[in-house]
């Protein structure tokens, strides 16, 4: 038997009804972060500061809450771009 609604959907209503917040869902995520065997699945975490931008998020748009993670390919203003080699690391 297939669940009622997908992960997604579900966290969706959760947030919508006040069963959770943003800075729940982000204190979760933050003990579940290299939680691989390898314990490597980030290079650079900051649980500080995905504690704040969960704090400062205002209600709206589809994916109002829900965390996302960016692979090290793509720029981020003031975060390390590093491709996953610490050859560029430090550019």
């Amino acid at each position: 038997m297939l669940p009622e609604h997908s992960p997604l959907t579900a966290l969706k209503i959760a947030l919508a009804e006040g069963q959770t917040t943003p800075a729940a869902i982000a204190a979760e995520c933050a003990t579940k972060a290299n939680g691989n065997a390898s314990h490597n699945t980030y290079i650079h975490f900051d649980a500080a500061e995905l504690a704040r931008r969960a704090e400062a998020l205002t209600p709206g748009g589809p994916l109002y809450g829900v965390p996302i993670s960016l692979k090290d390919l793509f720029d981020l203003k003031g975060t390390r771009t590093s491709a996953g080699s610490r050859f560029y690391e430090q550019l």
